[in-house]
């Protein structure tokens, strides 16, 4: 069975978000230590207070997801990241200075991407699609994380890290529209599908494994 094309949607925003992670994960952690002279400790505050937010977040974001807020929030996600990128590319170098508060910033962005978006997955793809999507998705992730490091590394060294910070904030933009082309009246009308989240969970394990 062929993916439809909400499926289709949620890879290429989850593919677009695989590449804004590795920017914070590898280029914002480099930009850290780099004006800062390799000193670590901004780097593990900004991750503290994100996983943090993370940790206490799943369980306020729950009522809003059983409400049907789940694109809502969904949406709200990239609203949050372009503020974070916003901030970023205002700050320059005085982002340290506000270290703690991106550090949230970035967890709630987190927090509100990846939970509705895994109860979307279930929700808009049936058993034998979620099959498909998992399979997809884990080759177009893969492929993100091999050539967009050398990329985005090129982009820095050709220009700067604040413009390429814009990049990523354009590529936020073309998610949130993206966003809106998913089909809101399914998310509110069909039943939350426990089994095609179980099977969504077994499938990523099992393509993790293979991939060791």
């Amino acid at each position: 069975m062929n993916l439809n094309k909400n499926s289709w949607l949620l890879i290429i925003i989850n593919t677009i978000h695989t590449i804004i992670n590795l920017f914070y994960s590898t280029f914002l952690v480099a930009y850290f230590l780099n004006i800062t002279n390799n000193n670590i400790i901004p780097a593990s505050i900004f991750y503290i207070f994100t996983y943090l937010l993370l940790m206490g977040g799943f369980t306020l974001i729950g009522p809003l997801v059983k409400n049907g807020k789940k694109l809502f929030l969904y949406r709200l996600s990239f609203f949050i990241n372009a503020i974070l990128l916003l901030l970023i590319i205002s700050l320059k170098e005085n982002i340290i200075d506000h270290i703690w508060i991106l550090g949230l910033i970035l967890g709630l962005e987190k927090m509100l991407y990846w939970f509705p978006q895994n109860l979307l997955i279930s929700q808009f793809a049936n058993g034998n699609q979620i099959i498909k999507y998992t399979g997809y998705s884990y080759v177009f992730s893969g492929v993100t994380k091999i050539i967009m490091p050398i990329i985005l590394g090129y982009l820095i060294t050709l220009n700067s890290f604040t413009n390429t910070a814009i990049i990523v904030l354009i590529l936020t933009i073309i998610q949130l529209f993206l966003s809106f082309l998913l089909n809101e009246t399914l998310s509110k009308t069909k039943k939350f599908n426990i089994k095609a989240l179980w099977i969504l969970a077994t499938c990523r394990e099992k393509i993790k494994n293979s991939l060791k």
